[in-house]
């Protein structure tokens, strides 16, 4: 099972960048395993109302999430789980014999509700 985890947006922060590289090479040793962060949505300073930020960003996603992703939104009013509750929750996925899980982490105002739809779960972080 190939795991993506997408997230909205660069690090500017080095010490960051490599703590992500340290860990994306530590999940490798469990699976297949992909960090992918996007860049920014780039808007006019008159349109960054959070309407239009999160449709920019949703065009920004579009391109990265497939018809065939299993799409778990990662949202401050999905699903709490602990860490065994989790590695339960990813065995399950992959014993129903899904090829592609995709976690989403988006930008500071949420999801547009077009990414929302096609979402298969809900989980916060």
């Amino acid at each position: 099972m190939q795991i993506t985890l997408l997230a909205i947006g660069k690090t500017q922060s080095s010490w960051i960048a490599e703590g992500t590289r340290i860990y994306v090479d530590r999940m490798r040793h469990y699976g297949r395993f992909e960090f992918i962060e996007t860049p920014d949505a780039k808007l006019k300073q008159s349109k960054k109302d959070p309407e239009a930020v999160k449709e920019a960003e949703a065009t920004i996603l579009d391109k990265f999430i497939g018809g065939g992703d299993h799409l778990i939104l990662l949202d401050e009013k999905g699903k709490a789980m602990g860490s065994l509750a989790f590695s339960k929750h990813l065995q399950n996925l992959q014993n129903r014999g899904l090829r592609q899980v995709m976690f989403v982490i988006g930008g500071p105002y949420g999801f547009a509700q077009r990414i929302r739809s096609k979402a298969h779960a809900f989980m916060s972080l």
